[in-house]
């Protein structure tokens, strides 16, 4: 027992993610994120206690919150006036962005693959990792035909939702759980390989604003501590008042309006592989809530992106910050703003 505590504890290292670190101090203290314990819901007054009705229940909460009906009337309005437009992206053959990937990209896009929790198909990133030469180019063939050919395999729209319980809530409230979403992994690869080339095109075309700090390689949440820092100085100096206000927008990615990306994407200028492949990875998108062995009906999600689509997320929101008067200075860190 000792000889098993000391090894677990001398794996805490200064080469461990902040995340990974508190992973490891939180079962130490036997904190685990359990959803087996959901006994019973209260649904505006209703006991719902069958096994089967609770993730059915959920289910129906959060594929409302990426429906249309989640907006409001005016959005709604201009959301069907916008999307009669048609958004074309013309096969384009001449950029970089819609060349054949290649096997350095895949390698790199595995290397950077975490040990994450596998989808509905339950393969998992480390069998990837072990596979031989001749099966990774196997792999790369296929992901060059869906690139090409322009298509996307329907199971990889499927994810298996498991509803995390939020920290200090009621369980027994549906809207107090955190949806954890699995797809595929080896559809996360390839979202990897194409999310490397979205990124290099957005730095390259100048969409990203300065102020976000999100995911962007040459700035991070210090710019924003130093951007705000400077302004109050600034402000103490002129004997001026100086107002601030943070947003944090709740269940931000699971709203994000799809059609918008496509045609931020379309007003850029990307055509070819790269816009119709984020089209058909967007499209259909299906899941389930597994709660312990109970795992519920497909429910649609309608609107949002999904989970780690940070570049996608990001295009739509940008556009915020544009709409605000010159005087009003802003900083962006993903959905905080």
């Amino acid at each position: 027992m000792n000889a098993t505590w000391c090894c677990y504890v001398n794996s805490i290292t200064e080469h461990l993610s902040s995340k990974t670190v508190w992973e490891k101090v939180r079962k130490i203290f036997g904190c685990y994120s359990d959803t087996q314990n959901i006994s019973f819901l209260n649904c505006n007054g209703q006991i719902i206690s069958d096994a089967k009705e609770t993730p059915k229940v959920i289910g129906q909460i959060l594929s409302e919150i990426s429906s249309e009906s989640s907006y409001t009337n005016d959005f709604i309005a201009f959301k069907r006036c916008e999307e009669q437009k048609s958004v074309d992206f013309l096969p384009s053959y001449t950029e970089d962005y819609n060349s054949t990937f290649s096997y350095r990209g895949l390698k790199n896009a595995l290397r950077k693959s975490n040990p994450t929790s596998p989808g509905p198909d339950q393969i998992h990133n480390d069998m990837f990792k072990h596979l031989s030469e001749f099966s990774l180019l196997t792999i790369l063939l296929l992901f060059n035909r869906i690139w090409h050919e322009r298509v996307f395999p329907l199971s990889w729209l499927k994810a298996i939702v498991i509803p995390i319980p939020k920290p200090g809530k009621d369980k027994q409230d549906p809207n107090n759980y955190r949806p954890i979403a699995l797809t595929s992994c080896l559809s996360k690869l390839l979202e990897r390989m194409v999310g490397a080339r979205l990124m290099q095109v957005l730095e390259t075309s100048k969409w990203f604003t300065p102020s976000q700090s999100g995911f962007n390689k040459s700035r991070g949440t210090i710019d924003n501590f130093l951007k705000l820092e400077t302004a109050i100085r600034e402000a103490f100096v002129r004997k001026k008042h100086l107002v601030s206000i943070f947003f944090g927008m709740e269940k931000s990615y699971d709203r994000t309006w799809r059609y918008g990306i496509l045609k931020d994407l379309f007003d850029i200028g990307i055509k070819g592989n790269l816009p119709l492949f984020i089209k058909n990875f967007l499209q259909t998108r299906v899941f389930q809530i597994r709660i312990g062995n109970i795992l519920s009906d497909n429910f649609d999600q309608q609107e949002g992106v999904p989970q780690g689509s940070v570049s996608l997320f990001i295009i739509k929101i940008i556009g915020i910050v544009s709409k605000l008067p010159s005087y009003v200075n802003s900083s962006l860190f993903v959905d905080d703003i």
